[in-house]
């Protein structure tokens, strides 16, 4: 029970009964579309989502902020935004704009079947909304590619004007005695032809997305507006004419990819699964949640991001709690020399930095030693360079600069050269990642073109191998936690990480004593920012994502941001990878007790242990512009 409801916020809330319950209960945007159709079931849709919406505004201004009921409720507006956008997915549920009855439907008549219809529908819209989009795309192309008068004139025509369709010219059989004097008059016929014909019209033979009475994809068979059923349609049911995918047995993109999702959790062992203290386990939480997103999410690869709010929200706080610091491995620490190098460094005065920059940096002034002394070595080497950086007249840092101006001044300083003393390749400039271009080509035939695998800033591969422990991902521009360019690529290199984690999983063979030690990391650099994060697999399938703090490199010296702390990261960075590097050399030892004794319950035969890693998502192809022409074309 949600026991912070006082009754102040129970007065301003219209249906607290909805509320009252624990936050994880709450579900989506479709269980509210239930239970409000079924508390008022002759409003409509937009009389829902727009209660659903004042009552969301009262959640979140009552909850403090990063309360798993403020999570929560941000999570479903956020829902409630994208739902907005397609006015289409009332029609599926909801009767009419205004539809009224004697009395009120029983409440046993909300059945699992309508809850299914519901859900498909909202599925089907977000497709409709996308191909919309690319049909729009289409029209803007032509009018870019056609010179002609009619295509000028449908710039300035209503939406439901069709574009015509510039008609292909026989170049081989093609008249060259034609009169150039009746230029004027085949311009004519030519804008006559073409206005006959529409590169957005189609019959019901070739349309995949028109219904045989030739009625829009959302609309009813008695020319009703996209939001109203025909009479004849029951409050809860729309007819089969309304249906936006009935022209065809093919199944949308989205579905073919949620599909795949749900048959990756069907190969997962319910009896190896997480299971929390709670009783609930994690793996069906986030199959349960995730099925229906519209949208590509960490959750779709098994991935807890600890940043993540949907996530989050999914779970209490001693869940949470329990998710995140379960089988935590052990931060690495510094050697005491290098502590006290970054100590003896950190002035605030650039001319007392050089001086110091130039006294011998070896312990009790010992002989140098390649491999004892690298690190203090690498130190050493890095505060050099960024003192160029210090002693311009000007800060060299502002918003103008690319993201290769940070990547050749302050990056190739600071990381690069930590790693010259391991068998490990840092590849930098776009390097494909081996482990997601092999597990996109798993189901590769022999006829099938070769996929590509995810492009990093930067790829820590295992010198003349295929092994991989890390990955870059850079940009030029800080905009916080919360920015477009953060977010993205924090998806994009997580699911990177997870393929490279999956493939040293498999170099382990399975084995689960050695495969819950691995661990992989990922750099994201924003600007002059820094922040590591680590991949492990604590248990279950799933994948879990921990971010350290980040570190900001100032352009000009100062203690109040200290290079030192971006080289702590950078040398953590490299003790985790020293630490699976040494787990994957250490796989193939042999114990001496059980050398060549075979099982004699298995004749000597090997049984393959059993999988402890889930399959990463598919990201799902958008729809160009090509597509839609070629599909037209057909």
């Amino acid at each position: 029970m949600t026991k912070s409801l006082t009754p102040e916020i129970e007065k301003q809330l219209s249906y607290p009964k909805y509320w009252e319950r624990d936050s994880t209960l709450w579900g989506s945007v479709a269980d509210w579309d239930l239970y409000f159709i079924n508390e008022m079931p002759g409003s409509t849709c937009d009389v829902a989502h727009k209660t659903l919406a004042s009552e969301l505004e009262t959640l979140l201004n009552h909850f403090s902020e990063n309360s798993r009921e403020w999570c929560k409720a941000k999570a479903i507006r956020k829902q409630l935004k994208a739902f907005f956008c397609l006015p289409e997915v009332g029609s599926m549920l909801w009767s009419g704009p205004k539809s009224h009855y004697s009395q009120k439907i029983p409440s046993n008549t909300i059945t699992s079947a309508i809850w299914k219809e519901h859900q498909e529908a909202i599925l089907r819209a977000t497709v409709e909304n996308k191909i919309n989009e690319s049909i729009n795309k289409r029209k803007i192309e032509d009018v870019a590619r056609n010179a002609t008068s009619a295509t000028a004139k449908a710039c300035y025509a209503p939406s439901g004007y069709k574009i015509p369709k510039r008609p292909r010219i026989d170049y081989k059989n093609l008249d060259h005695n034609v009169d150039d004097d009746n230029d004027e008059e085949n311009i004519d016929l030519l804008e006559q032809s073409t206005s006959e014909t529409s590169p957005m019209q189609s019959t019901s033979e070739t349309s995949s997305m028109q219904s045989t009475s030739e009625t829009s994809p959302m609309q009813s068979t008695n020319e009703t507006s996209p939001m109203q059923s025909t009479s004849e349609t029951s409050p809860m049911q729309s007819t089969s004419e309304t249906s936006p995918m009935q022209s065809t047995n093919e199944t949308s993109p989205i579905e073919n990819y949620l599909k795949k999702f749900e048959e990756a959790y069907l190969e997962l062992d319910l009896n190896h699964m997480w299971l929390l203290k709670s009783g609930r386990k994690v793996e069906e939480v986030i199959y349960q949640f995730a099925r229906n997103l519209p949208e590509e999410s960490y959750l779709h690869s098994f991935i807890v991001n600890d940043i993540d709010v949907a996530t989050k929200s999914l779970f209490s706080d001693e869940e949470w709690k329990e998710i995140t610091t379960s089988v935590v491995k052990d931060k690495p620490k510094l050697e005491n020399s290098l502590v006290n190098l970054l100590k003896k460094y950190t002035v605030d005065d650039v001319e007392r930095l050089r001086d110091v920059l130039f006294e011998p940096f070896m312990p009790d002034g010992c002989k140098y030693d390649r491999k004892h002394h690298f690190d203090l070595d690498f130190i050493n080497g890095s505060y050099r360079g960024i003192l160029r950086l210090w002693e311009m007249e000007e800060n060299p840092i502002n918003d103008s600069l690319l993201e290769g101006w940070y990547e050749m001044n302050m990056w190739s300083r600071v990381i690069d050269p930590a790693f010259d003393n391991l068998n490990i390749d840092l590849v930098r400039g776009e390097g494909m990642s081996h482990a997601s271009s092999d597990r996109k080509n798993l189901t590769r035939a022999t006829n099938d073109r070769k996929k590509l695998g995810r492009k990093g800033d930067g790829v820590f591969r295992l010198r003349k191998d295929r092994l991989e422990f890390g990955a870059i991902e850079a940009g030029r521009k800080w905009e916080g936690k919360s920015g477009t360019k953060y977010m993205t690529d924090s998806l994009k290199i997580c699911k990177m990480l997870k393929d490279m984690l999956n493939q040293l999983a498999i170099e382990c063979g399975m084995k689960e004593d050695l495969v819950r030690k691995l661990q992989v990391v990922g750099i994201l650099n924003g600007a002059n920012r820094i922040q590591v994060m680590t991949v492990d697999l604590p248990k279950g399938y799933i994948t879990r994502i921990q971010r350290r703090k980040v570190y900001e490199i100032a352009g000009r010296l100062s203690k109040s941001k200290p290079l030192a702390f971006a080289l702590k990261e950078v040398l953590c960075a490299k003790s985790i990878i020293m630490q699976t590097f040494d787990i994957i050399n250490k796989k193939d030892d042999v114990d001496p007790e059980i050398f060549l004794d075979d099982s004699d319950d298995q004749n000597g035969y090997y049984t393959p242990p059993r999988t402890v890693i889930s399959k990463t998502f598919v990201t799902p192809k958008k729809e160009g512009i090509k597509d839609v022409i070629n599909e037209k074309e057909k």
